[in-house]
């Protein structure tokens, strides 16, 4: 294979033996036992024949090696599907360009950019095994709603990252420049890039998604993403007169229930969280009772919601043949430990069928309440 003989000729360039075999660990390449010791370039071929395609395509991509025959993105017809992240959800699709050795701070920044409703592609941590690595890409790159760029050091000088962009800038498609420790070069270098001055993930991911929502290519589509609701709403016809009072209701309703969040909702640990009104105080208290559901639990959730309307009724959403007792148990805990009580709490099966009964109800129950 032309593409294992390229790679091998440049890891000789490149390593010591030692620095080779470790360099190929981090692809989870196993070490050969009876391996040539001759020649680093004959170890190479021989350790990477077995491998998968896909693990060949990323290392050539870290080594910024292009692989025979292929063409630019704008000359290959555009996919009929996105990738396979991105097939069933709603929200907002965010392409992360990001160098190999770095797909640890950029798998970080998908996961704290869930909050708000922005779904990342993080193409190493993102791509199915049995799916072809180039392919999954293009359908990134076509379907996606905006990019960010993470600038670490080598960025610029990567033939992958920097096809990237131009595919991205081809599209018109937003492109946010992240900078952690090289400037962005090229035709995104005329824009004012975002610099990391020793922020977490977590602290960048809402500078994030304002600059998203200043910019009129990506504000609707955002919008649209962060106030999708799960939770399905019956329609019923009334008088004028009656939906105007009801409407005005729901205005005082929403007032008085507190202070509210930038979004209605956001995913953490793989479970929806929504309030009622968005009530941020609430948001925060879902998120802490999430936080301490072990991860047995955690799993089998979709979604966790809280009606402040109700006085603190909850509704958790349990993954179709999911429930085990145990849940209900785990659920009441976390959720005593981090409110000051609750109105009672709901446990259902996801979009199971109008009038299927509870999976659980568990009692109200106040701290405050006597024993």
């Amino acid at each position: 294979m032309e593409l294992v003989s390229r790679i091998g000729r440049e890891l000789q360039s490149r390593y010591t033996f030692d620095q080779l075999y470790s360099y190929l660990a981090a692809f989870s390449v196993p070490r050969l036992i009876d391996g040539p010791t001759n020649s680093k370039w004959s170890y190479t071929k021989a350790a990477l024949e077995s491998q998968p395609v896909e693990i060949i395509v990323e290392i050539a991509k870290d080594l910024d090696i292009e692989p025979p025959g292929t063409v630019a993105f704008e000359e290959v017809d555009k996919p009929a599907k996105p990738p396979q992240i991105w097939q069933k959800t709603t929200q907002f699709k965010l392409f992360i360009s990001h160098i190999a050795r770095d797909k640890d701070k950029a798998t970080r920044l998908k996961e704290a950019l869930a909050e708000y409703a922005i779904s990342g592609f993080v193409a190493h941590e993102d791509i199915h095994p049995t799916l072809t690595w180039q392919d999954e890409i293009e359908r990134g790159l076509y379907s996606m709603d905006a990019m960010i760029a993470v600038h670490t050091k080598g960025f610029s000088q990567s033939y992958w990252t920097q096809q990237e962009i131009g595919f991205a800038l081809g599209r018109n498609v937003k492109v946010i420049s992240l900078k952690m420790g090289e400037d962005p070069t090229g035709f995104i270098s005329k824009h004012q890039a975002l610099a990391r001055r020793g922020r977490t993930a977590a602290e960048i991911a809402p500078v994030v998604n304002n600059l998203l929502h200043s910019d009129e290519r990506t504000r609707e589509r955002l919008e649209i993403s962060q106030s999708k609701a799960l939770s399905r709403v019956e329609t019923i016809e009334m008088e004028p007169e009656l939906a105007a009072l009801v409407q005005h209701q729901h205005r005082i309703d929403y007032e008085a229930a507190g202070p509210k969040a930038a979004v209605d909702g956001f995913i953490y640990r793989g479970v929806q969280i929504e309030s009622r009104w968005a009530v941020k105080s609430e948001l925060n208290a879902l998120r802490r009772i999430v936080e301490a559901l072990p991860e047995n639990i955690v799993r089998r959730i979709m979604m966790i919601w809280c009606d402040a309307n109700a006085q603190a009724v909850f509704t958790v959403y349990v993954r179709k043949g999911e429930y085990i007792p145990q849940l209900s148990e785990e659920v009441a805990a976390a959720v005593s430990a981090e409110t000051s009580g609750h109105n009672g709490i709901s446990i259902e099966e996801f979009d199971s069928e109008p009038g299927t009964p509870s999976l659980d109800t568990i009692d109200p129950s106040w701290g405050d309440s006597p024993q």
